[in-house]
């Protein structure tokens, strides 16, 4: 039998070939996301000029260019085929200075649901047109804010938020730190994302917090799915705005819930409802069997869950054995992160 090799690049080539004569851009072999985003009503007209209008075709070695590889910055790149003083757009805009804003923080760059290419999911004020509600008249060429902050001006709608972040022991430290980064996270203007946020939520997080899951083989399943399972990512009374505090953390799956879990064909509220499961959000679920008021079961009948340090022991709880976030090495995720349990063991005995 005669056997021809193949490189996984010619092999890519060609496909991108045979996709360009079925009348499909050749980009979008790879970037099946796209894909399914131009199957949306709505196509920018850029798009079917091919993918090169905005985008370089591939990254030249030794320059500074960085995702998504554009041929030119934001909102430069737009005001090539829009014209900021055409009095239709001036109007559209109420006015405001929008060559100097991200256009795409109102408009999807590939396609939409709706015309105008603006996201489905649309924030109440901008939803309803309503500019003035959070923009005073511009000056001097900038955009202004009817508050000196973000923050003021979010919480001026969001009263329960405001006081819960005020009374709360633990901040987001992003919020706390900048009384303008609501808009980091959030798009003020619409998203396709739910709470209109700048992108999916995991990967949002983990564009500061990426060391949890970098290099890990073995990620928690929590972590896996969304941030927002455990931690509340605004503000609590727990520590790293964890809903709750110690075990009761872990039992919100690992204890008399986890069979329910299981089972539902519906959401499932943890911690009293801040936190919601999507149906079938887990496929198999370890239920710790637990005795003597959650002291005592775990990985053995009379080894102990929760203790307070005593001689030359450490306290003991979930996290002295386990990490929450994922591992290298370990199936199980245990802080000694290696295969064999005996190492954790030998820790204490």
């Amino acid at each position: 039998m005669w056997r021809i090799g193949v490189s996984g690049l010619t092999v890519a080539l060609w496909t991108a070939a045979y996709a360009q004569q079925a009348g499909e851009p050749a980009c979008v072999t790879c970037h099946s996301g796209i894909k399914q985003k131009l199957e949306e009503p709505v196509v920018h007209p850029a798009v079917e000029l091919g993918c090169d209008t905005c985008h370089l075709n591939h990254r030249e070695p030794g320059t500074a260019a960085s995702k998504p590889y554009l041929n030119d910055k934001e909102p430069d790149l737009c005001l090539g085929c829009h014209d900021a003083e055409d009095s239709a757009i001036v109007t559209a805009h109420h006015g405001q200075p929008f060559q100097t804003a991200r256009c795409t923080s109102c408009h999807d760059p590939h396609a939409a649901p709706l015309p105008k290419l603006i996201p489905e999911e649309q924030h109440g004020p901008y939803g309803a047109r309503q500019c003035e509600a959070c923009h005073r008249p511009p000056s001097d060429g900038a955009i202004k804010l009817t508050a000196e902050t973000t923050a003021a001006l979010c919480f001026g709608c969001h009263q329960e938020l405001k006081k819960r972040f005020e009374s709360a022991a633990h901040r987001h430290s992003l919020l706390a730190a900048d009384a303008n980064a609501c808009a980091d996270c959030h798009d003020p203007h619409g998203s396709n994302q739910p709470y209109y946020l700048v992108k999916d939520g995991r990967e949002l997080c983990l564009d500061c917090h990426g060391e949890v899951v970098a290099g890990k083989k073995y990620v928690h399943e929590p972590v896996r799915q969304s941030c927002v399972l455990c931690h509340d990512p605004h503000a609590e009374a727990n520590d790293k705005q964890l809903y709750a505090a110690g075990n009761d953390l872990c039992l919100g799956c690992h204890g008399d819930n986890a069979a329910k879990i299981v089972h539902t064909s519906k959401p499932f509220p943890l911690f009293g409802g801040r936190a919601t499961l999507g149906p079938g959000a887990f496929e198999n679920l370890s239920m710790l069997l637990l005795r003597e008021n959650g002291t005592l079961g775990h990985p053995l009948a009379m080894h102990p869950v929760k203790k307070p340090a005593e001689g030359n022991k450490p306290e003991i709880d979930c996290l002295t054995c386990h990490l929450p976030h994922a591992t290298k090495a370990s199936r199980d995720l245990l802080v000694t992160d290696t295969p064999k349990t005996s190492d954790l063991c030998l820790k204490c005995h």
